[in-house]
C-alpha cells in the first residue's frame, strides 16, 4: 500500500472512530438520563378556556417520568373542576388547592416546596408543551447542568418580534453563568423554557419574590443564573406560548403598578447580586438592562408628576450600587436612553 493510500486511511479510520464515539457520547447522555424525573410546576387561576389543552401536553410527555404538581389559585371559574378530572385519570397529578388567591409567585413556591423530581420545570396553565418536550431536553443535558434552556413559538398569529424572540442557541457556559443570562435575549426573562437542577434549586434556597406581582420570572432566573455553575442552551423550541391573552397580567397592568413594581425588582436583584459579589464586574451590563427597562416603563407614563418621582428613585437606587464613571462605557443608545431618564427629573416633561 502507498504511502498516500495509507495516510487516507488512516484519516477514514479516524474519523469513523470519532463519529462513533460522539454517537456513543449521545447515547450514554440519553440513556443515562432518561430515567431522571421532571417535576412540572402548574400554577392555575381562572384559565378554564385553555386548561384542558395545557394538561392534555403536559400528560402525554412522552418521558413519563413527571411529578405534575397543579396549584389552584383559588380559581372561580370552571378549572377546578377540571383539576380533579385530570387528577382522577392520571395519578402522576398533584392538585394543591389554595383557599385564597396568592398570585403566581406564591403558587410556583408551594410548587418548589413540593417538588422531588430531578429537574423541575414550569409550565403556564395556558400554554402547550411540544410532545416530545422533555425528552428531547434529557437527552440532550450535558454532564452536570444546572440550567438547561430551549427555544420557543408563539401563538396564535404571532408575527415579527415574537417570532425572532424564540430563538435559541447551541452552546455552554461553564463558570459564565453572567454571560449566559445577558447573552440569551428574552429566552432569559422567562422560567417556562427551561429545566433546573433540583438538588442546586434547594442548595440556593432561590424563590419568587412574592412582592412582585409581574416580572417574577426575571428576578428569579437573575438570582439563579449567578449560582448556576453550568448553563446549557438547545436550539429544539419545546414550548408553544400563547399571545395576548385577554386577563393575563400583561395585559390587565397599569403603568403605575408595572412602575413600582420594576422598583422592586431592581432593588432586590441590585442588593443580592451586590451581596453575593457578582455586582462588581458586570455593573455595565446590569447598569444597561435595567436602563433599557426603566426607559420601556417611564415613555409610557402619562402623568408627569409621577414620572418625575419614578425617574429619581430609579436613578438614586442605581447610583447606591454603581461604581463611578461606568456610565461612561455604555454605548450610545443606552446612554441617551438614560439621559431621557435624567431629564425628566429635572423638567417633569
Amino acid at each position: 500500500m502507498s504511502v498516500f493510500k495509507c495516510s487516507l486511511y488512516v484519516m477514514f479510520v479516524s474519523f469513523l472512530g470519532i463519529f462513533f464515539m460522539n454517537g456513543c457520547v449521545a447515547r450514554d447522555s440519553e440513556d443515562k438520563n432518561k430515567d431522571k424525573t421532571v417535576s412540572i410546576i402548574i400554577p392555575v387561576y381562572n384559565v378554564e378556556e385553555y386548561l384542558r389543552e395545557c394538561l392534555d401536553s403536559v400528560t402525554r410527555q412522552t418521558h413519563e417520568k413527571l411529578q405534575i404538581i397543579c396549584i389552584n389559585d383559588a380559581s372561580t371559574d370552571g378549572s377546578k373542576g377540571i383539576l380533579d378530572e385530570y387528577q382522577k385519570k392520571d395519578d402522576r397529578i398533584e392538585l394543591i388547592d389554595l383557599s385564597k388567591n396568592r398570585g403566581v409567585s406564591f403558587a410556583r413556591n408551594i410548587g418548589l416546596c413540593v417538588a422531588t423530581g430531578d429537574y423541575v420545570a414550569f409550565v403556564d396553565p395556558d400554554d402547550v408543551l411540544e410532545l416530545n418536550a422533555y425528552a428531547t431536553a434529557l437527552s440532550k443535558i450535558e454532564g452536570d447542568v444546572d440550567i438547561l434552556v430551549w427555544g420557543y413559538n408563539a401563538f396564535p398569529n404571532a408575527s415579527g418580534w415574537w417570532i425572532r424572540s424564540g430563538k435559541s442557541m447551541n452552546a455552554v457556559y461553564e463558570g459564565k453563568s453572567v454571560d449566559a443570562f445577558f447573552d440569551s435575549g428574552s429566552l432569559r426573562t422567562v422560567v417556562w423554557n427551561k429545566l433546573y437542577r433540583n438538588a442546586t434549586l434547594k442548595d440556593s434556597g432561590i424563590r419568587f419574590n412574592e412582592n412582585l406581582k409581574m416580572a417574577e420570572d426575571v428576578d428569579f432566573n437573575m438570582l439563579f443564573f449567578v449560582r448556576s455553575n453550568k448553563i446549557q442552551f438547545i436550539e429544539d423550541k419545546l414550548y408553544d406560548y400563547r399571545v395576548g391573552r385577554k386577563g393575563s397580567l400583561t395585559d390587565i397592568y397599569v403603568e403605575e403598578k408595572r412602575a413600582n413594581n420594576h422598583k422592586i425588582l431592581f432593588k432586590h436583584v441590585l442588593d443580592d447580586w451586590d451581596k453575593f459579589g457578582i455586582l462588581k464586574g458586570n455593573e455595565e451590563k446590569v447598569l444597561d438592562w435595567f436602563t433599557r427597562m426603566s426607559y420601556n416603563v417611564i415613555i409610557s407614563i402619562q402623568d408627569s408628576s409621577f414620572r418625575q418621582r419614578y425617574a429619581n428613585d430609579i436613578l438614586n437606587l442605581l447610583w447606591q450600587h454603581m461604581s463611578e464613571g461606568v456610565k461612561d462605557k455604555l454605548d450610545s443608545d443606552t446612554k441617551g436612553k438614560l439621559e431621557y431618564i435624567q431629564k425628566c427629573i429635572v423638567c417633569a416633561a
